[in-house]
């Protein structure tokens, strides 16, 4: 799954509690620490989108790190330039993944309360 595929995914597969806090964050630039944990989770886990392809298998997609920077990124963009974002959101957005800090890396099913896989 990459950056750019999200919007129509979230249009098409995302369970309602996730498509709003993708709405949101393209109304405003911005989600609170909460929405953004909750919603950086699922789209990091392998669990987040099932897809049926054209030869009826599933396949389970997932944003690697540096397509969640991209995402990231892009979704702030009309409020905040590289260096606020460097400085405000790319540790936590690496703290998710278990890159930095207590190096856990954070399942969503423990934090996304609407959906269960």
């Amino acid at each position: 799954m990459t950056a750019e595929m999200i919007d129509d995914l979230a249009r098409k597969h995302f369970p309602l509690c996730m498509r709003m806090l993708h709405n949101n964050l393209r109304e405003d630039s911005h989600l609170k620490h909460q929405g953004r944990l909750q919603y950086g989770l699922f789209l990091k886990v392998r669990l987040g989108v099932i897809v049926f392809d054209r030869l009826s298998s599933i396949q389970i997609l997932g944003l690697s790190i540096e397509e969640a920077m991209a995402f990231w990124k892009r979704a702030f963009s009309r409020k905040i330039n590289d260096e606020k974002f460097r400085k405000e959101y790319e540790y936590n957005i690496k703290h998710s993944y278990g890159l930095v800090g207590k190096m856990a890396n954070y399942p969503a099913r423990r934090l996304v309360s609407c959906w269960v896989p």
